[in-house]
C-alpha cells in the first residue's frame, strides 16, 4: 500500500471511531484511538509520525475529561502539582 491510501485508511477508521463512540467520555475514546491505530498497524503498517500524532490526539483528551496528575506523592521531591502546570 502507498502512503497515501495508508493515510486515507487511518482517517477513514479514526473518523468511524469517534463517530461510533461519541456517546463515551474522553476516556474511551482515547482508549479506542490507541487501540484502532495499533491494530490498523498492525494489518498494514503505519509510520512513525501518524501513530505519534493520533497518540498526541488521544493524550490532549485526557484533561478534558478532568483526567490529570494533581500530586506525585513525594517522587523526585515534589508533591503537589500546580492545576496551572
Amino acid at each position: 500500500m502507498d502512503n497515501c491510501k495508508r493515510k486515507k485508511v487511518v482517517s477513514k477508521t479514526i473518523f468511524k471511531i469517534l463517530e461510533s463512540y461519541y456517546i463515551y467520555n474522553n476516556n474511551h475514546i482515547s482508549l479506542l484511538l490507541i487501540y484502532g491505530v495499533g491494530f490498523i498497524d498492525d494489518l498494514i503498517g503505519l509510520d512513525a509520525k501518524a501513530k505519534f500524532t493520533v497518540q498526541i490526539m488521544a493524550a490532549s483528551l485526557l484533561p478534558l475529561s478532568g483526567l490529570y496528575i494533581n500530586n506525585l506523592y513525594g517522587f523526585l521531591g515534589i508533591h503537589e502539582v500546580p492545576t496551572l502546570l
